[in-house]
């Protein structure tokens, strides 16, 4: 979702709806090309910023599988603060500076990660993996030609 390096659909679909092609060479920096079709309405970072709110960061937001209710701090700048969440934006509450920043990151990650793939009880990834997978089989029982040559 990196600015000037994402292009959303929409951006692209305005620019193609002018009708009108841009002289691009090897070494034409995108920065350029934005700005000529801003000069014609048609703005990259105003579409990437919604693209962005709307699209990422919400499909972030509503994808999560872990709630803001499973912490308790949030850090900010190396400081440790209490917080709240008020209309899907974070809000700081009270300095905690008692409380270690580094010792808080290390049990959320602990926690963070047991969203995803099982950790042994010594904090080491689980799971399986093939260590001598089977060879890829061209021909019946295997690899087909697609379309079938017998369709």
């Amino acid at each position: 979702f990196v600015e000037g390096r994402s292009f959303p659909i929409t951006y692209v679909r305005k620019l193609l709806d002018l009708g009108e092609t841009y002289p691009v060479q090897k070494d034409t920096p995108v920065e350029q090309i934005m700005e000529h079709f801003s000069k014609k309405g048609v703005d990259y970072k105003t579409e990437w910023t919604e693209w962005y709110e709307k699209v990422c960061l919400a499909s972030t937001l509503n994808l999560q599988n872990w709630s803001t209710a499973d912490f308790q701090y949030i850090v900010e700048d190396g400081k440790v603060f209490e917080y709240s969440v008020v209309d899907g934006k974070v809000v700081l509450g009270a300095a905690m500076p008692d409380v270690s920043a580094k010792a808080l990151q290390e049990k959320d990650k602990v926690a963070l990660q047991n969203y995803g793939r099982p950790y042994t009880e010594a904090g080491k990834p689980s799971g399986t993996y093939i260590q001598k997978p089977l060879e890829p089989k061209i021909g019946p029982g295997g690899y087909l030609p697609w379309p079938p040559a017998d369709a």
